[in-house]
């Protein structure tokens, strides 16, 4: 049998405090709500900031490919190409700036896996903290609008066979 190890969060959290306090780094509460960070504890030990920083992207690279999805729709699942098909201009303006900013940051993500270095860590986490909080409200906006464009789509299109 396989055990499955898992590092002491609250050692994590109070070593990440430290950090914090140096660095003027975000909550560990907030981090926890946004990117789920106790996540990267889950297996054998890493360096912290690292680990926190890969976490973080994480879910930027989701929204990556999601945007990607959008932006590149040969394969696209119908849902979103019915989702798609109503979106304005702004709309898509909105998706590319994100966009955008998300993609700036996996060349960080190459450099600070490149080279290891406390400060880049820190700098990249910040990054992606800041980016975050400024634009999850208009990820929700995005979001919300495809979901009403998709069901007002599927309810006008009750007949239609897709085979």
């Amino acid at each position: 049998m396989v055990e499955d190890t898992c590092r002491d969060i609250d050692e994590i959290s109070e070593e990440y405090e430290m950090f914090k306090e140096k660095y003027n780094l975000p909550e560990w509460n907030s981090l926890e709500e946004s990117f789920d960070i106790s996540k990267a504890f889950l297996g054998d030990g890493g360096i912290i900031l690292r680990d926190m920083r890969r976490k973080m992207n994480e879910k930027l690279a989701s929204y990556i490919h999601l945007f990607e999805t959008f932006m590149n729709p040969q394969a696209t699942p119908i849902f979103i190409t019915n989702a798609l098909k109503n979106l304005e201009e702004t709309d898509w303006s909105e998706i590319r700036r994100i966009y955008k900013k998300f993609a700036k940051i996996q060349f960080n993500q190459i450099l600070a896996d490149t080279i290891y270095s406390e400060e880049k860590e820190v700098e990249t986490i910040k990054e992606i903290y800041s980016i975050w909080e400024t634009e999850k409200n208009n990820l929700v906006k995005i979001i919300e609008k495809l979901d009403k464009q998709y069901s007002e789509n599927s309810n006008n299109n009750k007949g239609n066979y897709f085979g």
